[in-house]
């Protein structure tokens, strides 16, 4: 399927067919949302919400809906939903139809404050307010144009729909989700005639957790949270931390918004033991399921310009496939793109080897040099950190340390035999750091007895007397 070409696509028709199949198989990796278009023809109308771009397209010249599309009944009327919270046909009141494209449904039962909160959210997300703040960058006018922008549209082609439906329902407990098996009920074919309402784009957003936390920017984060997992949903499947992780990543850096605080969720008594961490854990017990926040400040380290950039990192994410034995899971997708990191989209598409015999690999080394770019946070003076890239988070974030500085073990005596034997067990893709202060005539090194699969390298922060900072 890679290597089919593109209908619709007049530039890569003019191409010869061996160009051309490898601009589809270059577009299948780095362009998900351009080669998803293709495949089914569709061409963006001008002025069109980028989260629904090429739906007229679709709708009037091609046959994938079959001439059908979904209807909405007025604002103030009712349609029966499942309510997936606790699992019943329930009522749910049209409350608002917000910038043409998202449904705020309430549930019977729904109290006024349910009914504020949701549709500032909504109102929010979407920059009715047309407030300057709201802007992620000058390019997009709303924290839902940029999601759809860089990670892709709505999946639309499954549902014949250009609406998202926000249903504030009853739940017995504190959440927000999406379930692919909406929208992707009849997959690979769409929705059509007499398909039932919940065969459509639906988040569920639970009236306990707007009772807990009634504000609504605070909804409207979790509705670009939840929406993106609808995005990634229309590409395929990927592993839970893949895609938690790219949601996270969107949340925060990609809407230039604060990242997600590590003290979000489940508590913890030790940083330096989910510094430790497998980089794949996500429970409770083994890293307080802070797999969410790693893997998104992860993402947010490689979308520097100077790195991936955020569309080559949204891809990197966004590689999920409808086939299970393809299924990408933990570096199947990190390695190829790692492989291009700094250098951009190649000319060619060349399937990687994983390495898996040494720890000097693309992943291990993004991983090492990450975790240095979260320690060079911690140098209060921009002057004295790094200037490789590399070695750095993205600008809008450097004066912002992501991890509790005070956490790392530091020595602070001047004399070079101030500590030896420093060790601490880590599993795979997790790390330790240390802080030495005024590392006078010290001799940093590696014990030969260490674990050969742990890689080290040592920061030296830059000098008032004009030494530049030096990472070996």
């Amino acid at each position: 399927a890679g290597a089919a070409p593109l209908p619709g696509d007049r530039r890569l028709d003019a191409q010869e067919p061996s160009a051309k199949a490898e601009a589809a198989k270059l577009a299948a990796v780095w362009d998900r949302p351009g080669y998803r278009d293709g495949r089914f023809g569709l061409t963006p109308t001008p002025g069109e919400h980028p989260c629904f771009a090429g739906f007229t397209h679709m709708v009037n010249k091609t046959d994938r809906c079959g001439g059908w599309v979904r209807k909405y009944p007025a604002v103030g009327e009712a349609v029966t939903f499942l309510n997936t919270g606790v699992n019943r046909l329930s009522n749910f009141t049209l409350k608002a139809v917000v910038a043409g494209h998202i449904n705020v449904w309430l549930e019977e039962g729904s109290t006024p404050q349910h009914e504020d909160v949701a549709i500032k959210a909504a109102k929010i997300y979407t920059n009715e307010y047309d407030i300057e703040e709201l802007r992620p960058d000058a390019h997009s006018r709303s924290w839902m144009d940029k999601e759809c922008k860089v990670m892709g549209s709505m999946p639309f082609m499954y549902t014949c729909s250009d609406r998202i439906n926000v249903l504030v329902q009853e739940c017995r407990l504190e959440n927000a989700w999406v379930r692919q098996s909406d929208y992707l009920r009849n997959y690979p074919r769409p929705a059509g005639e007499g398909a039932e309402p919940n065969f459509d784009i639906v988040f569920y957003m639970c009236q306990e957790l707007l009772d807990r936390n009634p504000n609504p920017y605070a909804a409207a984060n979790t509705f670009a949270h939840e929406l993106a997992h609808v995005i990634q949903g229309g590409f395929g499947f990927s592993f839970n931390t893949m895609t938690e992780g790219g949601a996270t990543w969107l949340e925060g850096a990609l809407l230039l918004l604060p990242p997600r605080p590590m003290v979000y969720a489940w508590g913890f008594q030790d940083w330096n033991r989910i510094n430790a961490a497998h980089l794949y854990a996500n429970t409770k017990g083994l890293n307080a399921r802070k797999f969410y926040q790693i893997h998104a400040m992860f993402l947010t380290y490689l979308s520097q310009r100077e790195l991936l950039g955020d569309q080559a990192a949204s891809a990197l994410q966004n590689y999920q496939t409808f086939d299970d034995d393809h299924t990408p899971w933990g570096r199947s997708s990190f390695d190829y793109f790692l492989q291009h990191l700094a250098d951009g989209e190649p000319s060619a598409f060349e399937p990687i080897a994983i390495n898996v015999e040494s720890p000097h690999n693309a992943f291990a080394t993004a991983l090492l040099n990450y975790r240095v770019a979260l320690a060079t946070q911690c140098v209060a003076d921009d002057s004295l950190r790094p200037t490789d890239p590399n070695y750095r988070m993205p600008a809008h974030l450097r004066e912002r340390p992501y991890w509790d500085c005070s956490s790392y073990p530091v020595y602070w005596s001047a004399e070079g035999t101030s500590v030896t034997n420093a060790s601490r067990d880590i599993h795979y893709g997790g790390a330790a750091v240390w802080r030495l202060a005024a590392p006078r005539d010290a001799t940093i090194s590696v014990a030969a007895d260490a674990d050969p699969r742990v890689r080290t390298k040592v920061l030296a922060a830059g000098s008032a007397a004009g030494q530049p900072a030096e990472v070996r």
